[in-house]
């Protein structure tokens, strides 16, 4: 079986019964290979699940996990073959690989507002946060930029065909993830829209509605919530959940 992929575009990690399998960032030496090609006998898009933009340079057997491919090596991420082999001891592939690659997922927030009230929809059958209010929002999906996420994601979640010329980027949460990767939310203000929000995934969504943006019901997903008092406050950035750091002297 085929574990490790490296890439020359964003980092991604796929899970099995074998363990965690890394995917680098540039910096590699090799003839580019795509995810659908036959690798020994094997699709190795068939194993692959969470890599964002991949053009594969190397694919590596879990066997022999103790040493590296000759000419694999990357100058800016210094992974060694011990730490590639402790992701097989391992949960947490950030910490293992703590100084050298770091993983965030990316996601998408949509603001709509009119009349100084916002948009938001209750959540159901998601497995997150499930019963609470929430902006529309997704992953980042292959191959997109993230207006085409957020345009996607509105037209998923609330049928709305959106310009590209009508988002803004309103302000970004970096929130911590205890148990994974952190995430990274961007939130996209509507400037205009034609037609009216609905419920385009009642399978997703028990109801939606408009409150006064300084007026939020209490059962906000703390993650809109943030991004909505940090648009609200001019603020471009800002962090959700992270430790609280150490001070320096």
């Amino acid at each position: 079986m085929y574990d490790i992929v490296v890439s020359t575009r964003r980092i991604g990690w796929h899970h099995d019964a074998a363990g965690v399998a890394p995917v680098w960032n540039d910096g590699f030496i090799g003839e580019p290979i795509s995810l659908t090609d036959d690798v020994d006998g094997l699709i190795a898009a068939e194993l692959v699940t969470e890599v964002i933009d991949v053009e594969p340079l190397f694919v590596i057997d879990h066997d022999p996990m103790k040493s590296l491919p000759q000419g694999l090596s990357h100058p800016q991420a210094n992974v060694t073959a011990s730490q590639i082999a402790a992701l097989h001891e391992t949960d947490s592939p950030n910490e293992t690989l703590k100084g050298s690659l770091v993983l965030n997922h990316v996601d998408v927030h949509l603001l709509l507002v009119r009349d100084d009230r916002i948009f938001l929809a209750r959540r159901i059958n998601t497995g997150y946060m499930d019963g609470q209010w929430n902006l529309p929002s997704g992953k980042l999906e292959d191959g997109e930029d993230l207006v085409a996420a957020v345009m996607r994601e509105a037209h998923e979640e609330v049928g709305l065909e959106l310009e590209r010329s009508a988002m803004r980027l309103a302000t970004v949460v970096h929130k911590h993830a205890p148990d994974g990767p952190a995430r990274v939310g961007t939130f996209f203000l509507a400037t205009r829209w034609v037609g009216e929000p609905r419920n385009a995934e009642p399978h997703k969504c028990s109801e939606v509605g408009w409150f006064p943006v300084d007026e939020l019901p209490a059962d906000v997903v703390p993650y809109s919530r943030v991004g909505i008092g940090q648009w609200l406050r001019s603020e471009s950035f800002g962090l959700l959940d992270w430790p609280q750091p150490v001070a320096t002297h």
